[in-house]
């Protein structure tokens, strides 16, 4: 099914719904959720994030954040690192983790793209270039 108002949205028989949006200005005033997820979320401004955090204030919901690092500056690097934030769960996966990337593949990447390599396959948190 499809709810009218999100082109790319969900209705489940039993009333729950995942909304997808993409950000275009729009703060989803008015709109609640049991679960914010944000995809990419190191790459998103953290005022986009805090503009759609506000849905989740009345069902006591949970916010998400999936990502790659991008360097040690907004929400996403504070959250993981931030260590009075105890109740967050953090998870993890490297390139080590993946079943899929050859030994060759890993090498030739760790190779071509130094710096980028250790940010994008092993999560790490790197300063930025400069």
């Amino acid at each position: 099914m499809k709810l009218a108002r999100f082109e790319f949205s969900l209705e489940f028989p039993n009333g729950s719904s995942i909304i997808a949006v993409a950000h275009n200005g729009d703060t989803s005033v008015g709109n609640t959720a049991n679960i914010l997820i944000v995809d990419e979320a190191a790459q998103i401004q953290d005022d986009v994030i805090g503009a759609a955090s506000p849905t989740l204030g009345r069902t006591n919901g949970k916010l998400w954040l999936l990502s790659t690092p991008n360097g040690q500056t907004g929400l996403f690097f504070n959250v993981w690192h931030n260590e009075s934030l105890s109740d967050w769960f953090k998870m993890k996966a490297t390139i080590e983790d993946s079943p899929y990337a050859s030994p060759a593949f890993i090498e030739e990447q760790k190779r071509l793209f130094p710096y980028n390599f250790r940010q994008e396959f092993y999560c790490e948190f790197t300063p930025a270039k400069g």
